[in-house]
């Protein structure tokens, strides 16, 4: 069964690539880190497309698009470069990994705060629901609570919005609909805290996760969904 097929190497590209290639063309943008996996142990390249949550570098229809250059984190950028010539860097990376048989997963940041420390990150959605975020206006001073420090995920999203969930949960069907990626990983490192019980390091399980694992399964080629999560449950995700 392919789902359970021994992969000897995943490589999780982090997509930087679309900020450092210094053209837009295919070749350019494969020269960065797809060139030369071709014949090697990779089996699988999980390609993460997220500035921030809501903000990515794909030609998403749900989600706003990242092209800042800046001189603080990237000197330019080829985001919308690919987009208007029709492939994306996602779908580059899908093309390259079919053309060389390999499995293209898109990997889904699912609570970046990036943005805690380079505020050019932030999505409008943020900016337009503060009261969205996990850290509020009240949580100013409030003494440390169970293992994790409030103040340092300032700009983590709380998942116990509907609107957030929903929100994320489009742009993931965006991506199953649009292109043929062979799965999904929902990476719950970056950053693992989603609810306000979290602040007091107590767990919570994500309930929309199984509503994307049946949207997985709902297109007409499997599409494979994974779970990025820490080894020690009492580390702050509250994740099994």
């Amino acid at each position: 069964m392919a789902a359970w097929r021994r992969r000897r190497i995943i490589m999780n590209n982090d997509g930087d690539d679309v900020f450092s290639a210094p053209q837009a063309t295919p070749e350019s943008f494969w020269a960065q880190r797809c060139s030369g996996l071709e014949g090697s142990h990779v089996d699988a390249v999980f390609y993460c497309t997220t500035a921030n949550f809501a903000l990515h570098t794909h030609d998403s229809r749900c989600a706003e698009i990242y092209d800042v250059s800046d001189e603080i984190l990237f000197s330019s950028s080829r985001a919308l470069d690919f987009i208007s010539q029709g492939r994306d860097n996602l779908q580059l990376v899908v093309d390259f990994c079919h053309a060389n048989e390999m499995e293209a997963f898109w990997s889904l940041r699912m609570n970046d705060t990036h943005d805690n420390w380079y505020p050019a990150l932030q999505s409008e959605f943020k900016r337009r629901h503060p009261e969205f975020l996990l850290f509020q206006p009240a949580d100013v001073g409030r003494p440390r609570q169970g293992l994790v420090e409030s103040h340092m995920n300032a700009t983590a999203v709380d998942y116990g919005h509907q609107d957030v969930r929903d929100l994320q949960f489009e742009i993931i069907r965006d991506v199953c609909e649009r292109y043929d990626v062979d799965g999904i990983e929902l990476d719950f490192l970056r950053q693992p805290i989603f609810f306000r019980p979290t602040l007091d390091g107590l767990p919570v399980e994500p309930e929309h996760v199984g509503e994307i694992v049946a949207l997985a399964h709902a297109r007409g080629k499997p599409v494979y969904a994974c779970l990025s999560v820490g080894e020690i449950r009492n580390g702050g995700s509250g994740l099994p």
